[in-house]
């Protein structure tokens, strides 16, 4: 494992309490991503996405589930490449509004967290194709929405987002 041309400090403290095995798994998974389009991060216990991983702009693929994550960074935004996203399995509260600028985006997989809503920002990924939400309490959009599946979710985000820019909210 080579790592000195790479940024990386130190593996996130919920990693280093996994051992060495878990550790070295960590920078084998961080330094393949540097070098590929896919990083695997999944079931790391993560409690935040590594800064690290944000810096990989030519990443295509993401896989962050089943660690403990509560939030991603705003910095998720410079993975402008980045096609599949996969957010399984956490205890996400809320999304990014800086997903926004993840234009490329075709699959959003955060199934089994904790979201409530699904942010407006995401009505300018008029590219995704895929958007994972089972297992989450949504009550915005209303379920019936939901049900309808990413085409009629994006709709129903983009007649809300048109709404937030004129600023004639009525709710």
């Amino acid at each position: 494992l080579k790592l000195h041309s790479n940024d990386v400090k130190s593996p996130p403290r919920e990693v280093n309490l996994q051992g060495t095995d878990v550790m070295r798994a960590y920078l084998k998974a961080l330094d393949d991503g540097a070098k590929a389009e896919t990083l695997d991060l999944s079931s790391f216990s993560l409690l935040a996405l590594p800064m690290e991983a944000c810096v990989l702009t030519g990443l295509v693929r993401l896989n962050l589930s089943d660690n403990l994550l509560r939030e991603l960074r705003p910095e998720i935004g410079h993975l402008t490449n980045l096609r599949e996203l996969y957010a399984s399995g956490n205890q996400l509260i809320l999304l990014p509004p800086e997903m926004e600028a993840l234009s490329m985006l075709v699959k959003l997989d955060v199934r089994n967290n904790q979201l409530n809503a699904v942010p407006c920002e995401l009505a300018s990924m008029t590219g995704l194709r895929t958007l994972e939400l089972g297992g989450n309490p949504i009550n915005s959009p209303p379920r019936e929405v939901v049900e309808g599946g990413v085409e009629q979710i994006i709709e129903y985000l983009q007649q809300i987002y048109g709404i937030r820019d004129t600023k004639k909210a009525d709710f």
